[in-house]
Parts: C-alpha cells; structure tokens; sequence
C-alpha cells in the first residue's frame, strides 16, 4: 500500500492518471507492490527534447507485474509535457524555466511550481530516484551517468549503477535540478542516466534504457531477474572537465565520443565567418571524451566538449 497524492495506492495495484499541478497535467503510472520495500521514483522528459527514455518507461510500467513487485514505483515517462508538445529542445515553454536548474522551485511560474511539487509532496516518499536523460539536439554522448558526491548518498547511489549497462559513472555535487536537488539536498540515493542523443529517438536506445532500469530495479530488491544481466565494467571519475566555449564562434570538434585522448589532444577549433582560427583546445591530460557539442555555433559559455580525466578514475 503507497499514500501519495492524497490518495491511498492499495497493494498489487496499477494506476495510470494526469497528475494535477497548477492545472499542468503530467501522465503518472503509480505501482504498488504485494509486498513491502522501497518506493523508486522514476522520470522521463525533465528536458522535453531527450526523448529516449519516455517510452523505455511507458514499456516497463506495461510490463510490471505489481504482485511480483516487493515495494512501489512512482513513473513520470515525460514530466515537461507542454515542452513535448510544442517540440521545445529542453525548457518549458509557459516560463522557459529548466527543470534541471530550477530546484527547489518556487511559487511564480509552471517550472517552479512543478519543482516545488516533487520537492514537497514526492521526494519526500521516496527512497532512490532515476531521472532519464540524453544528449540533446546539439550534442552526441557515449552513455553515462551521474552520481551525487554527498558522502551521504555516494556510495548507495554508486552500489547500484553499477549494476546497469552503462561504463561511465560522472561526480556531480550540483543542487538545483531533480536528481542533484534530490540527492545533495534531501540525502537521497539518486542517479542522472544518459542514454542517446540529438533528439533521435533509436529502438536500440530504448532496448538499454529498460534493460538499465529493469538492472537497477533487480538490485533494489523490487523485482526478481527479469532475464537481464550486467555484462561490462564500470570507470568511475573524481574529475570531469566541461570546456565551454570562450566567445561566440563557429565550432570545428576533433574528437569521438567514448574515444580516449592523451594530454595535449587536439580537441577542436573556433573560427570567425572568415575562416580565421579564434582558438584551438587541448586535453587537459589523458582522458575519455563523454559527450560534445556537434553544431556549427557555439555562444560563449556554452559546452563544447567535456572529458573525464583518467587519472582519476577508478574501475569497478
């Protein structure tokens, strides 16, 4: 039995609804299990461009059996649901807040009143968050994921991802989107998954993303093995480097996602329109390359290219 919402889930129930925020209605499954154990909250859609794991979670509240089930699931497939819609790349259309920068949220606008609503009435309920990402329509990234460096959450947070198909485990000590505001605030195990990219949606990517939560649900201890396995080692990173683009420019990259780069690699270039070179960039030292920026422009301060330094990294 789960009580959420202001309503009572009883034990080996399936419930799809529009949950109401402010009259903004965000599709929910809420699955209560026959038997006692955590309750995982699941998201989709933070940024409404990064399609991939919508349907992966629309697939497994299809496919969950709530008798099987030892605990609950909380699933949000797209939680920027006007964004979807109106096929914005990332933010909410009615404020273009960001909900992977607007936690805790505030009274004024949809984006912080949605941020307020999970910070209050579901974060509190939970015991380990997953929040599905991709790269977005500018960049392509080799999957990855992030985990809280509250000492708090760390390792719990760690124990798990290193169950899923995904080799790259990144340190974020952010405080202001839904995984990190999760984790390095309220002291929740949470992990931020990144599977695919560029607004493409591949049946392959999908494929992982079930395989990844069915892998981490196995290990919680909700459900039994479903037929996955975790078949690759993991890195873990201490250091990641986020080069941002010194002035507004057109970007030429020089690297490969999932590619390592010795120090002094040639990462790519900025121009001018008239085919002047405004700056090179270099590896920092030897590292793997994550994720990068694949469009013609880049605005000053934006991302370009970002590396995980090998030289602190562990494998597990």
């Amino acid at each position: 039995m789960l009580k959420i919402f202001n309503k009572t889930y009883p034990e080996c129930s399936k419930t799809y609804f529009n949950l109401n925020i402010s009259n903004y209605e965000i599709p929910c499954c809420v699955i209560a299990g026959k038997y006692n154990g955590k309750t995982i909250l699941i998201t989709g859609q933070i940024h409404s461009g990064e399609y991939v794991g919508t349907p992966a979670i629309i697939r497994l509240c299809k496919m969950i059996d709530p008798v099987k089930v030892k605990g609950n699931l909380i699933c949000f497939p797209c939680v920027n649901i006007s964004g979807f819609w109106q096929n914005y790349n990332a933010y909410v259309p009615e404020d273009h807040g960001n909900l992977n920068s607007n936690f805790p949220g505030d009274d004024h606008s949809i984006s912080g009143r949605i941020a307020q609503f999970f910070v209050r009435e579901i974060f509190p309920k939970v015991d380990f968050v997953f929040d599905l990402h991709c790269g977005g329509n500018n960049e392509i990234l080799t999957p990855c994921l992030f985990f809280a460096t509250d000492e708090r959450v760390k390792s719990a947070s760690i124990e798990i991802a290193k169950n899923l198909d995904i080799p790259y485990l990144l340190p974020s000590s952010s405080k202001k989107g839904l995984f990190s505001f999760a984790a390095n605030v309220m002291h929740i195990p949470s992990l931020l998954l990144e599977r695919g990219y560029a607004s493409i949606l591949k049946k392959e990517w999908v494929e992982d993303y079930l395989n990844d939560i069915l892998l981490a649900l196995n290990a919680l201890g909700l459900i039994e093995n479903m037929g996955v396995e975790n078949s690759i080692s993991h890195m873990v990173f201490d250091e990641v480097i986020y080069q941002n683009s010194d002035e507004d420019a057109l970007w030429y990259p020089n690297v490969k996602v999932g590619s390592m780069v010795k120090k002094g690699g040639y990462l790519g270039r900025l121009e001018d329109f008239r085919g002047n070179v405004i700056k090179k960039y270099y590896a920092l030292d030897d590292a793997v390359i994550l994720y990068y920026r694949v469009s013609l422009n880049a605005s000053k301060d934006h991302n370009i290219v970002t590396y995980g330094l090998l030289r602190s990294c562990h494998q597990i």
